[in-house]
């Protein structure tokens, strides 16, 4: 998004809000639509963050972190009108699940991915629609809970009392079958689910790849079956979820959020980077960017991380130790690398059927949980795994907007990679991890390794440094149970306010947590709201 730096001498404004991401934007729109004076601060020249789009090379541009919008509430696209004449949605195609032993499954999008299944086995097929529609009636039981403000259980306000028993209800709902099912399901291990229900160890690693998509735990860490749950939402479909691309990239679909947010009044400053958050015996009164100018708030809004928020910006003398150990605790960890490919042409894998259909969804390298585990084992003792499981895609396919005539662009997120390693430094190993996934997507793909014009490698280190994020975590708080819900990002400070009053958070980091949902942001603006 090309915006000019602004210019305008300080003022006083209702909210500053310290971050142009997803969540921030979010924000930004529904307090602005509220009839609240907002400015939003950005570091960067551009809007988007993790959802945004960059340059790969002249004339090919793709996704910076998060290349889909499948996982955005609907509620959010309806409310800031983010109808057709702002963006442009292209529903992706199947999925192809490559294998150790170079073979390719693919499933086409045009039908269930349970039909598919049954042509190999009737019994999976039958296990994958059971767990699916569990999945999809426990979301939609915890419906309240991973889309709204929690209810305070500390107040004696009749209606946070009334919001608990609601939500008490619905799990009830569940049955006298499902309700216990699903306490037991929440702190299992993805390969105890799956090896509880299925046969075909390529269907299990289908299923647990969403389960695990940029999290610091293997198939066998306890509570990795939770992010299926997270990452397979009633509103997506649950496991039948294709990927939703947007026309121009991700950051079309941010930049449609930031133009809600302007036309409501809110102002986004760029190369605005926030040096300080300004405290007053206790109270929040604004920000200090680093150009030394002052911006006066009466409330500020941050969507970086906690840890970046109160280790960096506020300073310790206006925290309980206590809090400040609490925010120390927090795990953030980097186990993404993502890998961006300018194509002089499509690829085309092994076993699939020939033109764009079949690569126009998800890319997935690694057939079996025991490939999951042997990387996630390498990454916990901080070394390159060998084989680091792949999640790509190929957007130019559907948009060819992204890349000039007849060339693609290639996204790949590759796991599990450490923020530090053991022996050696990632500035020298960044070219050999990105060596290593592409000669893997070539053993797949033959021919892929030739067709590279660009290449563009960001490990966890480079992610830090490109978002601010701590350790280059996406999710800004591990997704583990004991970082969810009451507790996230610390107990005790679950409903985006924070010690130091005026000051709240609205990014990845608090609840209901990241994956390019919109959720944080939404939530924290309806709290802010009802504050104020």
């Amino acid at each position: 998004m090309s915006m000019a730096v602004s210019t305008t001498v300080s003022r006083t404004v209702d909210i500053a809000i310290i971050g142009a991401g997803l969540n921030g934007l979010v924000t930004a729109a529904y307090l602005a639509k509220a009839g609240r004076s907002v400015v939003i601060l950005e570091k960067a020249d551009r809007t988007g963050g993790t959802m945004g789009t960059v340059e790969i090379a002249p004339g090919y541009v793709g996704p910076a972190a998060i290349d889909s919008i499948e996982l955005v509430h609907p509620l959010i696209i309806e409310d800031l009108e983010l109808s057709e004449h702002r963006i442009r949605m292209i529903r992706g195609g199947g999925l192809i699940l490559a294998s150790e032993d170079e073979k390719c499954l693919y499933f086409d999008s045009n039908g269930s991915i349970a039909d598919q299944v049954a042509l190999f086995s009737e019994t999976d097929a039958k296990a994958f629609r059971e767990l699916n529609a569990f999945l999809l009636h426990v979301s939609r039981a915890l419906d309240s809970a991973l889309t709204q403000p929690l209810a305070d259980p500390s107040s004696n306000a009749l209606s946070g009392a009334f919001n608990l028993l609601k939500l008490g209800w619905s799990l009830r709902k569940l049955g006298k079958d499902e309700m216990p099912e699903a306490l037991r399901f929440l702190p299992m291990t993805i390969q105890d689910v799956l090896d509880e229900r299925f046969e075909s160890e390529a269907l299990k690693a289908m299923i647990a790849a969403t389960a695990l998509k940029g999290s610091w735990l293997g198939p066998r860490s306890a509570g990795s079956a939770y992010g299926l749950l997270h990452h397979s939402p009633h509103w997506a479909d649950g496991l039948n979820r294709t990927a939703v691309f947007v026309g121009g990239g991700p950051g079309a679909f941010t930049d449609a959020v930031a133009a809600v947010a302007t036309e409501a009044g809110a102002e986004i400053r760029l190369n605005a980077n926030v040096h300080k958050i300004l405290v007053d015996a206790g109270k929040c009164t604004g920000v200090v960017l680093e150009s030394g100018e002052e911006i006066q708030a009466r409330r500020v809004v941050s969507a970086l991380d906690p840890r970046t928020t109160f280790e960096r910006l506020t300073g310790p003398e206006w925290l309980d130790p206590d809090f400040l150990e609490k925010i120390g605790q927090i795990r953030s960890s980097g186990s993404v690398t993502i890998v961006r490919l300018a194509l002089d042409r499509m690829p085309q894998f092994q076993g699939t059927p020939e033109g764009g259909k079949s690569i126009s969804g998800r890319i997935q390298i690694g057939g079996s949980l025991e490939y999951f585990e042997r990387a996630f084992d390498a990454a916990k003792y901080g070394t390159l795994p060998e084989k680091p499981y792949l999640m790509a895609s190929i957007p130019s396919v559907l948009d060819p907007t992204l890349a000039p005539a007849d060339k693609h662009i290639m996204h790949v997120w590759a796991q599990f990679t450490p923020t530090k390693l053991q022996g050696q430094i990632w500035q020298d190993a960044r070219e050999e991890i990105g060596d290593r996934i592409v000669s893997i997507l070539d053993r797949h793909a033959p021919g892929l390794k030739g067709s590279v014009i660009h290449r563009q490698v960001e490990t966890p280190p480079d992610l830090e440094e490109r978002f601010g994020l701590t350790n280059g975590c996406l999710y800004h708080v591990d997704l583990a149970l004991d970082q969810l819900f009451y507790m996230r990002p610390v107990p005790g400070w679950f409903r985006y306010e924070t010690p130091i009053d005026g000051l709240f958070l609205c990014g990845a980091g608090v609840h209901p947590g990241g994956a390019g949902t919109g959720l944080p942001g939404k939530c924290a603006a309806a709290h802010i709201i009802k504050k104020s």
